[in-house]
């Protein structure tokens, strides 16, 4: 293609968030909610880890974030862990390496597909949660 359109735009200040999102260190695209269509993994230098969807139209949807408290350097997904559920591997400013799951929870049955209020807990840190995937 010769020609280049402006597609769609995550804009902190658009989403009234501009005091909450840092800048962005890396991204990644792969399709981790089974929908067909890949997402958009975002790493943020304040720590928020997000996966932004497009399932539901052209424009992005949040459906997970989680803070790793600390800034996020890299982000990468697949299955590595040899489970058959892709996993968002996250490393950190500090040197930690953290990995989120899409496989389903038994206690509290949430995954990336689906979207959950809450506060975020365990190992990878506090944060709000979107249909977050889990933790391993």
């Amino acid at each position: 293609a010769s020609v280049m359109r402006r597609g769609w735009v995550v804009d902190p200040s658009l989403e009234n968030r501009r005091g909450k999102a840092g800048g962005v260190h890396c991204i990644a695209a792969e399709d981790i909610t089974k929908d067909g269509t890949k997402d958009l993994m975002v790493g943020r230098d304040d720590g928020i880890v997000e996966v932004w969807s497009f399932d539901t139209g052209e424009l992005p949807k949040l459906v997970f974030e989680r803070s790793m408290q600390e800034s996020v350097t890299s982000i990468e997904c697949g299955v590595v862990s040899g489970t058959v559920f892709d996993e968002v591997i996250i490393s950190t400013y500090a040197g930690k390496i953290v990995a989120f799951s899409s496989e389903p929870n038994s206690f509290d049955g949430t995954n990336v597909n689906e979207e959950a209020g809450g506060s975020g807990g365990g190992s990878g840190g506090g944060g709000n949660r979107r249909g977050s995937p889990q933790q391993p």
